[in-house]
């Protein structure tokens, strides 16, 4: 069945490609951001000039120019033109991806098909192709200068009606990107456009991270500390300068009666009360900063709680401002610094200092240190979660949880993105969001709860960069309260940048890409990538290179394989694109493989790659070769064995009698009864640095004869003897009455252990019960 094109239609199919692109941008968000990525000549393009722009099954981006052909697998761009392939001229015109994935393009002298990069071209059609398109049915129809022609074989066929050329433009001149002269548009399956113009290749990704302008002459505003001050309104301040207002505008607060900013909040109230240079400023009904204090509080941190006293921290000293006379507190060491305030949900007041973590209770102050398990003793924020697990956020440790009085320590180890973390913010799904020296990441609430329910050693995250709209991944900041809820599903972060906006209910998971397999060569042989089936000789090296294509995150695609064989599970190749199999068994062999992102699970993958290949048998002769070379091989060592037999036997009775005249002379007579008495009697295990060479001195010995005897005697290995002594010291206080208030980690840090992983794992081993059950055995 032939189609009927008419300038109308053209007009009508226009007009609908216009409104469906300007819908999809009008229905973004309107504080999304956009990252421009631009192409040109410069970055390997055959021309600046774009024509075409399509996409294939496997993902790779086809770029028509004025002067080539080019493919672009993610990462850079591979180049066709009249020199390497059969294409009649290098203005290109047209691409049309065809049902069976074959490519078909047009030139100013006529059509060429692509399929697996080999090249057919159709010598008939040897005119100016201006479009492609085709039917249902898969009925291609060309439109050239002439006219339009329908494929029928390797010729053209002219049909009735003829098409009149006509231009397609997308935007030409947009307001918001600067993206002049354009020529074509194109949208992949990641929804990133792809725009050409006269002067390149523009790519525009879009994410949910907006940076909120805080100024007109300073889009990248250093924020350091930001706040919620109503149901729609933020405060924010570089530490000079005030701004209040909404994401989409914020204004900046004009004459302000101090210089410098050392803390900023807005209480229930929407107060905004502020540490300066000047004294203690708070806001009246009318905005204006007045001043509620002379009390100048350099470096200080203002907290307000819920009986409405006014808190300020300053070095190592807390003061009640609003008492008359006004109280101070001392805690700590002279040269301790207090870093962080809170107050709980309970009402009780939190103090995080660069020397432990103190509780007030009344005027008392409880202190909390790396002993009682805390990862570290820098302390640079409290946070509280919609569950009343208190978060310690450490200045390079990671993270500690204490939920129902037990810490839990959490840092890269367990699954962190970076120990250096320099806020935290829940929002409404319970989902937490942090912002740290390696981007913005988040955690789930339910892998939070398996992680603190010791389901789990390893926490799952899900990291953010600038393929999801972020201008950096640097997000660190110098002030307090870096980070906050607006109006619950939007998130607010004080980064290097400025302000960072996250709208968390527009997050969606991406995409998973599709793996694709690039080049297989046997014995550095490449080997035609072909739907037939491959034979490869016994004995060879085959390397399979694989690639998949993601445009936003490029760098987080990780592979894996398996053979396919009920009950074979994949094998992660992590970040690796190649695969080296050697010395397979004659047969039959079909590989399997697929791409997913670092952050999900395997599942989570897009579609798969199949190589079926056969190892065929070694020839007759070559086996024979084989035979005879291995018997000969056996027949000498045969009588190298029998040579040598009498010398080996020889040694043995010599190294016998030794044995027997001076079993002494091995270890020293002491040595059993020291180090029995180092680690029984004065418990030199509960030092968690004991080494070997340590232990050898107190016994007065060097560390080879210690660690034979330990090897010999006791069957043990130095680490499993110390481990195994701090074990039993647990157990023996995890029974004890008087112990039962102090967490299970603080009591194994007691014992000597230094990693909460390795105290569980070995507990579990040694009693097949978790600690938390073997202490309710106990204390029944």
């Amino acid at each position: 069945m032939a189609l009927s094109f008419t300038m109308d239609n053209m007009k009508r199919f226009g007009l609908y490609i216009a409104i469906l692109l300007l819908t999809t941008f009008m229905h973004a968000q309107p504080r999304t951001l956009f990252t421009t990525t631009h192409f040109s000549a410069r970055q390997g393009l055959p021309s600046s000039t774009i024509t075409a722009i399509t996409q294939d099954a496997n993902g790779a981006i086809w770029i028509g120019t004025t002067d080539g052909l080019a493919k672009f697998n993610g990462s850079q761009f591979q180049l066709f033109d009249r020199s390497t392939t059969k294409l009649p001229s290098n203005h290109i015109t047209a691409l049309y991806l065809a049902h069976d994935n074959s490519l078909w393009i047009g030139t100013e002298r006529g059509i060429v098909k692509e399929s697996d990069e080999t090249f057919t071209t159709f010598v008939s059609a040897n005119q100016p192709i201006l479009s492609i398109d085709s039917d249902r049915e898969g009925h291609l129809f060309i439109q050239s200068t002439t006219g339009t022609f329908e494929l029928s074989g390797p010729e053209f066929v002219a049909t009735k009606t003829a098409l009149n050329p006509v231009k397609r433009r997308w935007l030409k001149e947009s307001k918001q990107f600067n993206i002049p002269e354009i020529t074509t548009i194109f949208i992949d399956r990641e929804s990133n456009s792809w725009i050409g113009t006269r002067h390149g290749l523009f790519l525009l990704i879009s994410g949910s991270f907006a940076l909120i302008q805080m100024d007109k002459e300073e889009e990248n505003h250093p924020i350091s500390f930001v706040s919620p001050h109503s149901t729609n309104k933020i405060v924010a301040s570089d530490g000079k300068k005030v701004f209040i207002g909404t994401p989409d505008e914020m204004k900046e607060v004009e004459k302000l009666p101090f210089n410098s900013i050392y803390s900023l909040f807005s209480d229930t109230s929407d107060k905004v009360w502020t540490a300066t240079d000047k004294g203690i400023f708070q806001t009246n009904s009318r905005g204006t900063f007045i001043r509620f204090s002379g009390h100048i509080a350099k470096d200080g941190i203002l907290l307000k709680d819920s009986r409405e006293s006014l808190w300020l921290a300053q070095k190592n000293a807390l003061t009640l401002l609003s008492s008359t006379p006004k109280k101070s507190f001392k805690l700590g060491k002279p040269n301790d610094i207090i870093t962080s305030l809170l107050e709980d949900s309970h009402g009780i007041l939190w103090i995080g200092t660069d020397n432990g973590l103190y509780i007030k209770k009344r005027d008392n102050f409880v202190r909390y240190s790396t002993q009682d398990g805390l990862v570290s003793n820098s302390v640079r924020t409290i946070f509280e979660d919609s569950n009343g697990n208190l978060w310690i956020i450490s200045t390079e440790s990671g993270i500690t949880i204490i939920k129902d009085k037990q810490f839990h320590i959490l840092n890269s180890l367990n699954g962190l993105a970076s120990d250096t973390i320099f806020s935290i913010t829940q929002s409404d799904d319970g989902s937490f969001w942090f912002c740290s020296l390696r981007g913005i990441f988040s955690i789930s609430q339910k892998s939070l709860h398996q992680f603190l329910s010791d389901k789990t050693t390893q926490i799952a995250i899900r990291r953010y960069g600038v393929g999801d709209g972020l201008p950096s991944l640097e997000c660190s900041h110098s002030g307090q309260n870096g980070a906050t809820l607006f109006a619950k599903k939007n998130a607010l972060f004080a980064t290097k940048n400025g302000l960072i906006l996250i709208d968390s209910s527009h997050i969606t998971t991406p995409q998973p890409p599709d793996a694709t397999i690039e080049r297989v060569s046997s014995d550095s042989v490449p080997l035609p990538l072909l739907n037939q089936q491959i034979t490869i000789p016994a004995g060879s090296s085959i390397l399979i290179t694989l690639s998949a294509i993601s445009i936003r995150y490029p760098d987080q695609i990780r592979f894996a394989w398996k053979f396919d064989i009920p009950g074979n599970e994949w094998n992660s190749m992590e970040s690796r694109k190649t695969l080296a199999l050697d010395d397979l068994d004659p047969g039959k062999y079909q590989l399997r493989f697929k791409a997913s992102f670092h952050d999900f699970p395997l599942t989570n993958s897009g579609k798969e790659a199949t190589f079926i290949f056969v190892v065929k048998p070694r020839s007759a002769i070559g086996t024979y070769i084989l035979f005879f070379g291995a018997l000969f091989l056996f027949m000498l060592a045969t009588v190298f064995w029998f040579k040598y037999r009498r010398v080996n036997a020889k040694i043995a009775e010599i190294k016998n009698e030794e044995k027997t005249e001076s079993h002494t002379e091995l270890y020293p007579s002491h040595l059993p009864t020291k180090l029995k008495q180092l680690l029984e009697e004065d418990a030199l295990y509960k030092d968690p640095d004991l080494t070997l060479t340590q232990l050898a001195k107190e016994c007065s010995t060097n560390t080879a004869t210690l660690s034979r005897f330990i090897n010999s005697e006791l069957h043990s290995t130095f680490y499993n003897l110390i481990n195994g002594y701090r074990l039993e010291y647990v157990k023996q206080l995890l029974g004890e009455s008087e112990q039962r208030e102090r967490s299970i980690l603080a009591l194994a840090y007691q014992a000597g252990f230094k990693s909460k992983t390795t105290f569980n794992t070995m507990f579990k081993r040694e009693t097949n019960l978790t600690p938390t059950e073997w202490r309710k055995q106990k204390t029944q």
